[in-house]
């Protein structure tokens, strides 16, 4: 169109609607492809079956730009992969894991691994496997029930084999009250119990053992608590 335009639409109801066994609406220009404005929503895609509900894509500039008001810029998405935000991020989970090997994953005995084990470093493999030593040094973090943020997959979804293990945050953990009862603030190791954490006493043997802190008590027997993931 020589006005700069190609479809334009006003309506109280749907502007512009389209549907495709492809594509729907389909816009391309050195501006702006395809722009809406709404007292509600400016522009909706939904995809149906394994459809992409929304597609953007950009050869140098911002895939994805979020604004505030008209020029406040809040959220941006660079076609190098780069995000940044203006802002708190805030995720279903309370903790930051990376995917990492598990040892083994092919055996039997790896199907048992599971959100809330204790894991440390195999020294042979340098992979993960479950902690079943007291005050173990090569103790390496929790696997993750739900990470709020992960990290080390990229684009790619996680292999078999791997595991979320948090190294930070707050995150649900198997306990053992083989050292004693667990309470509040107690620092917490690795112990005898595969996959378990203890209540650490001996401060000679702690240092760089301890996998966190105890954010709930644990009077006897096993559990599962929430802990604090602070690697000492």
């Amino acid at each position: 169109s020589s006005s700069g335009i190609g479809v334009s639409g006003s309506s109280s109801g749907i502007a512009v609607f389209g549907s495709g066994g492809s594509i729907g609406v389909s816009g391309s220009g050195s501006s702006s492809g395809v722009e809406g404005a709404s007292s509600n929503v400016g522009v909706r895609g939904i995809g149906t079956g394994v459809g992409v509900g929304v597609r953007a894509q950009s050869d140098s500039s911002n895939i994805i730009e979020g604004y505030g008001a008209a020029s406040n810029l809040r959220f941006r998405v660079h076609n190098n992969g780069n995000v940044t935000a203006d802002g708190t991020f805030t995720g279903g989970g309370a903790d930051f894991a990376e995917l990492m090997d598990l040892e083994e994953p092919s055996r039997p005995e790896a199907e048992s691994y599971q959100p809330g084990d204790v894991l440390i470093i195999s020294p042979e493999t340098g992979k993960l496997k479950k902690g079943q030593q007291p005050y173990c040094p090569l103790v390496a973090g929790v696997y993750s029930t739900k990470p709020g943020f992960l990290g080390g997959p990229g684009m790619d979804e996680a292999r078999p084999g791997q595991v979320p293990l948090a190294v930070i945050g707050i995150v649900p953990c198997k306990v053992t009250g083989e050292n004693g009862p667990i309470a509040f603030g107690d620092l917490l190791v690795t112990s005898s119990t595969p996959g378990h954490a203890m209540k650490g006493t001996d401060r000679s043997q702690m240092l760089g053992a301890i996998v966190g802190k105890a954010l709930e008590p644990l009077p006897s027997g096993t559990g599962t608590i929430k802990v604090l993931v602070t690697l000492q």
